[in-house]
């Protein structure tokens, strides 16, 4: 039998409500369950596709990497072995030197070149230096001074390009008699950065 129902607000209907749970608490729970499976039946008869995309992207560092005739030279400088004779210079006399600069990099490189001797004592104060890069594409940049402190213009090297560096020190015919069997250690650098 079922519970009356009455819209007083004398307490009787809640009393009423409990008895009747109290007298029949399968039929309540079972109730309960069907209304609360209503209720969520209701929330999850909702249907919807989906799809899903992942993408990946592999990225990287390029790389800055120069070579002199295949030589690192970083830490441990090449030495560079001049051609036979340049070790007695003579006024007017020129040794000529080509190295190779490789740029084996991924990157473009602005190279900048200097060459130093060991000061105003030594004999690079004396010698005429010039220094030629020829790049693929451009102008060759030349510079020409004393060896002992020569700074070439910049340029650039691209990836996996080759430049031709040529080197010629010259003994001026003006050289007097107190620089014969002086010597010196020139150092030439190449700094790159990227271009």
């Amino acid at each position: 039998m079922a519970p009356k129902h009455f819209v007083t607000m004398g307490g009787e209907p809640m009393a009423a409500a409990r008895a009747w749970v109290r007298q029949h608490p399968v039929r309540f729970a079972v109730g309960a369950a069907a209304a609360a499976a209503v209720t969520i039946g209701v929330g999850a008869t909702t249907a919807s596709f989906s799809d899903e995309i992942k993408v990946t992207a592999e990225v990287g560092a390029g790389s800055l990497d120069v070579q002199v005739n295949g030589e690192q030279g970083n830490p441990t400088p090449i030495v560079l072995t001049l051609p036979e004779g340049s070790d007695q210079l003579k006024p007017g006399a020129t040794v000529n030197q080509q190295v190779e600069l490789q740029n084996v990099g991924t990157l473009p490189a602005r190279m900048a070149l200097t060459l130093k001797g060991q000061g105003a004592a030594h004999l690079g104060s004396q010698l005429d230096a010039t220094l030629t890069a020829t790049p693929a594409t451009g102008a060759p940049v030349k510079f020409t001074t004393k060896a002992a402190d020569l700074a070439l213009p910049t340029f650039t090297i691209g990836a996996g390009e080759t430049v031709p560096v040529d080197l010629a020190l010259t003994l001026p015919t003006s050289t007097d008699n107190s620089w014969q069997g002086k010597t010196d250690t020139l150092i030439l650098t190449l700094t790159a950065v990227q271009g």
